[in-house]
């Protein structure tokens, strides 16, 4: 059987699995790297080239750019219903 410690630290190992990322660089970005800080850990991944990271900052940029589409897609929803008034 196995114990609370060892699914902990098979859980740690999990999320500090080395993952591919990539973040496409923005039109307007000037920068050729962009910044992600997790638990007051910085990491520089490069704009336009696959990177792996630790799984825990992968879904941090995941969630990151996730929230950007639905801002976008809620702006352009707006922007919709005003041109409509």
């Amino acid at each position: 059987m196995t114990s609370v410690k060892e699914n902990v630290k098979t859980e740690k190992d999990y999320w500090n699995e080395r993952v591919p990322v990539f973040i496409h660089r923005p039109e307007s970005e000037k920068n050729t790297s962009r910044t992600i800080t997790v638990n007051g850990r910085n990491y520089q991944i490069a704009y336009d080239v696959q990177v792996l990271v630790p799984r825990f900052v992968a879904a941090v940029v995941e969630e990151s750019m996730r929230n950007a589409r639905r801002a976008q897609d809620r702006a352009d929803e707006a922007l919709k219903q005003a041109e409509g008034i």
